[in-house]
């Protein structure tokens, strides 16, 4: 007996399962149902269709995740979530399947087909995808104010970027949509809202948009309970992610690592975001002032129990410890280097190294401190280097002791104990040299610099350069050679624009710009104006094509020129017909409306793309 499926009722659900509960053999369906399904295929512009994800699994701990569709251009309106059962009686059995029904209330925004893509579930290591749903997207079921088509793009190649101002005429009716709160707003996030004195917190700041938006400006408050380190997000990407059912793009906007420098209750105030909302090219922009919630931190002591001898607070995270020398043997009077490199994750900025203790039997000077910290990524990790210059004041075998450095570790919970090895310098040095450099300053620079030079010779060389016979000449070259140089490029511009080539760019070039000067006398109202500049379009794209004035001649004389410069037949007859129409536009103004006027930029638009196509693929 073929499987039967139906939806449920809450009735026929609560009585179904006493069946079940009487002794029908029922039992959970082990497998993955995902489905998706919309109430139409076809919707007015004016419209709304239901979008219905309906998902069953056995274990809802081996569901990973769910990622509704892409909806292309249908903008969702609303979301709903809600259950049902599905009971199936075959060969004497029955089972049943709970499921979860997700539905997307989506509203077209324009017209044609449109993709509504794949639902997609990751459960128990697998994938499982709906197919995908053609929507077909038809006018609106009312007489429309307008025209809704929009306007053809510009018929020469390097126009399409070009937006005439009919568009403006056909859209100064359709208003913008307000932007709503939840259109746009941002979101600061932190990994963890308890951490210890001196443990990094990272906060994260997201801009979620279903709008067109620039971002303006970021402000922080003040972090003075906290030090700061800025991290570099200029390589986030703009991603997709669902809330609540309804698609965003988000991004990374900023981000900053802080550093507790007290214990007790901190709040991070709201970070404030100025966005210019709405990207419309005709609509200005919405400016709003978007606002991040309060962040809470508890930041617990550093313990007592278990702290080292000489540990400083503001050494906390994860490090390792190295030491190194240049030299295990030297003479007396030669410095060395002794190099201290400690390297992790934490405040590296703050980081205190373990104290070189006194060394009688050297001069010691300040360290050079080297900071290195990578400006990427959420953690701030690097290393920080001391070299220290020593200069040993005795001959023999000298002592570095070894160094402890201690720092709390927040991934571990304990404080952790680094040290050095000891290094042992040879000293080479009678034993006259080194009782006599015992007690004097050790200079180190010695033999770097060489001494001031006292004799110098100030002699001239021969007479100056103005005395001599090639003075002038080098003087009048450069503007010379200037004005031969415009010269030139005054003869190459006469010579180019005699010749038919460029007579015949000027013409199309001019075309061009009546064609768009039409489409803003249309959006003005100026219909006689309107017919005369589409006109003179025509007449100078029939220049551009054949090289010869088109103005004034008689329509035989026009189809013959234009047959000979390899002019199709259909496009001759059009161009003679819109010839017509505009003269007719021109003497009766009153008759023509907004409509008439768009199909005749229309047109006019199509006939410039073939002549300037043709043209310019060399038939003549």
């Amino acid at each position: 007996m073929p499987g039967f499926h139906m939806q449920a009722s809450p009735i026929v659900r609560a009585a179904s399962l006493l069946l079940v509960l009487a002794g029908a053999r029922a039992a959970l369906a082990d497998e993955v149902v995902l489905n998706a399904s919309v109430d139409r295929t076809r919707v007015a512009l004016d419209g709304t269709i239901q979008l219905t994800i309906s998902l069953s699994v056995p274990d809802r701990t081996r569901m990973q995740h769910l990622d509704l569709p892409n909806t292309g251009s249908l903008e969702v309106v609303r979301t709903s979530r809600e259950e049902s059962l599905s009971f199936s009686f075959s060969g004497g059995s029955s089972s049943y399947n709970k499921f979860e029904n997700t539905v997307l209330t989506l509203k077209p925004t324009e017209l044609g087909s449109v993709e509504i893509g794949p639902a997609v579930l990751r459960y128990g290591g697998k994938t499982y995808k709906t197919k995908p749903i053609r929507i077909t997207v038809t006018k609106a079921r009312g007489r429309p104010r307008g025209p809704t088509s929009p306007l053809p793009r510009s018929p020469f190649p390097d126009d399409d970027w070009f937006r005439t101002p009919l568009d403006d005429l056909l859209r100064r009716r359709r208003q913008p949509e307000p932007v709503g709160a939840g259109d746009i707003f941002v979101r600061a996030f932190t990994p963890s809202d308890l951490v210890v004195e001196g443990q990094q917190v990272t906060v994260s700041l997201y801009v979620y948009s279903r709008v067109g938006a620039r971002i303006a400006s970021v402000r922080w408050p003040k972090l003075t309970e906290f030090f700061s380190v800025d991290r570099d997000v200029t390589k986030a990407k703009t991603d997709e992610k669902y809330i609540e059912g309804v698609r965003y793009q988000y991004k990374l906007l900023d981000r900053k690592a802080l550093f507790p420098l007290q214990p007790g209750e901190l709040t991070i105030a709201p970070i404030e975001v100025e966005v210019e909302a709405g990207g419309s090219p005709f609509f200005p922009s919405e400016e709003r002032l978007l606002r991040t919630r309060p962040i809470r931190i508890r930041v617990e002591p550093l313990p007592a129990d278990g702290r080292p001898a000489g540990f400083n607070p503001s050494n906390v995270g994860h490090y390792s410890l190295s030491s190194d020398v240049d030299a295990n043997e030297v003479s007396l009077n030669q410095p060395i280097t002794y190099t201290l490199t400690v390297k992790g994750s934490g405040n590296i900025y703050r980081l205190r190294p373990p104290e070189l203790p006194p060394l009688s039997r050297f001069k010691t000077f300040d360290p050079n401190v080297d900071v290195k910290v990578p400006k990427y990524g959420a953690t701030v990790q690097g290393s920080k280097t001391f070299e220290y210059i020593l200069v040993p004041l005795a001959s023999g075998k000298l002592e570095i002791p070894k160094l402890e450095f201690a720092f709390y570790d927040p991934e571990r919970g304990a404080y952790q104990v680094l040290e050095t090895k000891a290094e042992t310098i040879e000293v080479k040095a009678s034993q006259g040299q080194a009782a006599e450099m015992a007690g004097r300053e050790v200079n180190i620079v010695a033999g770097a610099l060489k001494p001031i030079r006292f004799a110098s010779s100030l002699d001239g060389h021969g007479p100056p350069l103005y005395e001599h016979a090639i003075f002038i000449p080098l003087l009048a070259a450069p503007p010379a050679l200037y004005l031969l140089v415009l010269l030139g490029l005054f003869v190459r511009a006469q010579l180019q624009a005699s010749s038919p080539a460029s007579r015949a760019r000027r013409a199309a070039s001019d075309a061009r710009r009546r064609w768009k000067k039409a489409a803003r006398l249309a959006a003005q109202g100026q219909a006689a104006a309107f017919y005369a500049e589409l006109e003179r379009a025509l007449m100078d794209a029939v220049q551009a094509r054949t090289g010869k004035p088109a103005a004034g001649l008689p329509f035989d004389e026009l189809r013959a020129m234009l047959r000979e410069a390899g002019a199709a037949e259909q496009t001759v007859s059009a161009l003679v017909r819109e010839i017509e129409n505009c003269d007719f536009g021109r003497f009766a103004p009153a008759v023509s409306r907004s409509e008439e006027m768009q199909s005749a930029h229309e047109r006019v638009g199509r006939l410039l793309r073939d002549l300037g196509r043709k043209r310019a693929g060399g038939a003549r």
